[in-house]
């Protein structure tokens, strides 16, 4: 009780120190598309205010429904952090606050039920975990070894998306070839993979999320592998984040799919072929604001022969956000459809053939909007381009 305690006194101090400057609206995707000044990230400190104010009895929260819903319209992209004059951690207030929501039951019905298939599942996508490895069926058999039984260079942590979503899953299947190619031994864990914990940690359930992040651990020590890599940036920043030091300490080197791909590069074990197209990339939010990484995928680009690299209007640290984060798609899906078609419109204007990120849910939203409007503009895997281009 007193840690929680602890950390609304936090809140409250994060809340009070907000100036009000509103630097932040301009670069909130949500504010931009909606306009009200409640959804701007300074509205969404007046509702952290309201949500730790709680009447006994009965126990109930201050924060009004409109308030509740504005707090979980956010993607956590992080512009808001980056940009704010007073320093506050936004990202981790957002999160805290909707911690502070759900144990005050006033957690929205889609988070509620996105944390009960993710407690029965495993997984985002409710499917029997068990399955995690159907993506491979492709490969040939023992392409992908089992840690427990044979010496593996990398373990590949393929995260829910790669693992259960047709689109996403090709973006398994080519980082698979493309560690053949480059005589890579690794294994993936399969049915003992478990969800980063990330989407529990956005409905409100960090404790939840801390329990599906030690089994990870558990995992991968008991794995015995040295390098673990992940293609999706939101597993690659909460397993740094949360498990980093851990990992460290294990003798454990985590990588993000773009930094083990410009190792492969590097160290001559990719031999890239011409690809003579005209690419852009798009920074995803959690591989760069929250992250940090931003030069090594396009290193990666800028090796590809022939290939001319367009950078975005918006791009490394103050790239725009594609509107798919922050379990945003499960609250409100048309404010993500908004968001994503504003990012279109830069690309559409870079006038890029092939739009590549390295987020498998980026991707999906960027394809789903570019479909929607009819447009003749390939979105690709980095993981893909760089399969695509090897010679």
């Amino acid at each position: 009780m007193s840690g929680q305690t602890s950390d609304q006194d936090t809140l409250r101090h994060e809340s009070l120190i907000c100036a009000q400057c509103g630097a932040c609206r301009d670069v909130c995707p949500a504010f931009r598309q909606l306009g009200w000044e409640s959804s701007s990230p300074r509205g969404r400190m007046t509702a952290t205010g309201a949500a730790l104010v709680v009447f006994e009895p009965p126990g109930v929260s201050a924060a009004t429904d409109e308030q509740v819903r504005t707090l979980c319209q956010c993607t956590m992209c992080g512009a808001c952090r980056e940009i704010c004059a007073a320093r506050i951690p936004t990202t981790d207030v957002w999160l805290e606050a909707r911690a502070a929501l759900a144990g005050q039951g006033k957690a929205l019905s889609q988070f509620s039920r996105l944390a009960e298939g993710l407690r029965d599942a495993k997984n985002i996508a409710s499917f029997d975990n068990e399955t995690r490895l159907e993506w491979a069926d492709d490969l040939d058999e023992g392409d992908v070894l089992d840690p427990q039984a044979e010496k593996v260079e990398v373990l590949y942590y393929v995260g829910c998306m790669a693992s259960f979503y047709p689109r996403s899953s090709q973006v398994a299947l080519a980082m698979a070839e493309v560690m053949k190619e480059a005589d890579v031994r690794f294994a993936a864990l399969g049915g003992e993979e478990w969800c980063c914990g990330f989407p529990f940690e956005a409905s409100g359930h960090p404790e939840e999320a801390r329990a599906f992040q030690k089994h990870n651990l558990e995992r991968m020590i008991a794995s015995g592998v040295k390098k673990v890599v992940t293609g999706c940036p939101t597993c690659f920043h909460t397993l740094n984040h949360d498990l980093g030091d851990a990992l460290r300490e294990a003798g454990i080197e985590l990588l993000h799919e773009t930094q083990f791909l410009l190792e492969l590069i590097r160290e001559d074990r990719l031999q890239l072929g011409g690809l003579p197209k005209i690419v852009t990339y798009h920074d995803p939010c959690d591989l760069g604001r929250n992250s940090g990484i931003y030069d090594e995928p396009r290193e990666i680009l800028r090796s590809i022969p022939d290939l001319t690299f367009v950078e975005l209007h918006s791009s490394r640290e103050g790239s725009a956000c594609c509107g798919g984060g922050g379990n945003l798609q499960t609250v409100d899906p048309g404010l993500t459809d908004k968001i994503a078609d504003a990012r279109v419109d830069e690309i559409v204007q870079s006038g890029a053939e092939i739009v590549v990120s390295a987020c498998q849910q980026c991707e999906q939203v960027l394809a789903a909007a570019i479909q929607r409007r009819g447009l003749k503009v390939r979105v690709m895997d980095i993981s893909e381009l760089v399969l695509e281009s090897l010679a």
